[in-house]
């Protein structure tokens, strides 16, 4: 069930393609866990089952792991430590940075050194790319209030906007004159119909 925000990265380790789903709105980077057990002939459902896992799951805060997997999901990536997703059909158990960062030691240490170091570049990779979006529009908000501010001070200094508030002037002279001269028929009708 991935987010329309995802985005899949390709890393290869050992010549084989290990896929990253990053969601920058989230924070999150989950990993094809099934690619990574088949590059050592490991099942990530050995994994699952271990007591540390249970354990390192347990200290996660995430509901103990049952022997099948849930693949429903009604919950953020963050929530979920393990999916089942369709990318782009190429199905496979993807775990969080966490879980995925302690599946690989238990697969191999110089595999978690190189898993650890890929979310990290990816994350950065994302966060790049934002902040420069984040820097364009700064600096094209900059640029339209000072413009505005100056098309605002020609239009002060233009006949027609000192007509305009001359304008508006008159329309606040003729409107409290007309509350007057209400507030005058008023009070004569009302006279009219008082009995002395």
């Amino acid at each position: 069930m991935k987010s329309e925000t995802n985005k899949t990265l390709e890393f290869l380790y050992q010549e084989k393609v290990i896929h990253f789903l990053v969601n920058p709105d989230e924070e999150n980077v989950m990993i094809n866990a099934t690619e990574m057990a088949k590059l050592f002939n490991k099942r990530t459902d050995n994994y699952l089952q271990l007591k540390t896992t249970k354990l390192f799951l347990k200290e996660l805060k995430v509901p103990e792991m049952s022997g099948t997997l849930n693949t429903e999901s009604h919950h953020k990536l963050t929530d979920i430590p393990v999916q089942i997703i369709d990318n782009r059909g190429r199905n496979g158990i993807f775990f969080c940075e966490d879980l995925a960062i302690d599946f690989a030691m238990w697969l191999d240490v110089k595999f978690r050194v190189w898993v650890a170091r890929k979310i990290r570049q990816s994350l950065k990779a994302e966060y790049q790319k934002r902040s420069k979006v984040l820097e364009k529009k700064t600096e094209s908000q900059i640029e339209l209030e000072k413009l505005q501010a100056e098309l605002d001070e020609e239009l002060k200094s233009s006949e027609k906007y000192k007509r305009i508030q001359e304008l508006k002037k008159e329309q606040a002279s003729c409107n409290k004159k007309l509350k007057e001269l209400d507030n005058e028929i008023i009070s004569r009708q009302l006279n009219l119909f008082t009995i002395n």
